[in-house]
């Protein structure tokens, strides 16, 4: 969102910096002053979407696999701390996410991000990574 905006805030700003040739022969700096300000004032709502979620420091915690159970097409993970991850069996529509979570078996770990807001974000941890295909 971030880029589309600054973007589009550089197009706006060349758009009236370029469509006034004759006026910028003879008096440039008010073609260049708006063009300035209309590229500024595109730009200003980017500080709104800037997220710094990233920059903020997530807690650690290390989790193991308590329970796996296979039902129909999807794959269900009980976590240490009673969270139920659940992913779709490859071959049924499973996404990149999903086939990490389908090698995982009972007793493995889990890694837990907890972020200052609240959220929590689980990913399996493995010795080797995985092949890749």
């Amino acid at each position: 969102m971030i880029y589309f905006i600054i973007a589009f805030a550089l197009w706006a700003g060349g758009k009236i910096f370029f469509r006034f040739p004759k006026e910028l022969e003879n008096n440039p700096v008010p073609v260049i002053g708006i063009s300035l300000i209309v590229t500024f004032a595109c730009c200003l709502p980017a500080c709104f979407f800037i997220d710094n979620n990233e920059k903020e420091e997530a807690k650690k915690v290390t989790l193991t696999v308590t329970n796996r159970t296979e039902h129909d097409h999807i794959i269900y993970l009980r976590f240490s701390d009673g969270y139920t991850q659940t992913a779709i069996i490859p071959g049924h529509g499973a996404g990149r996410k999903d086939r990490a979570w389908f090698i995982v078996q009972k007793g493995d770990k889990v890694q837990k991000l907890i972020y200052p807001d609240g959220e929590c974000e689980y990913t399996p941890v493995f010795d080797e990574p995985p092949i890749q295909e």
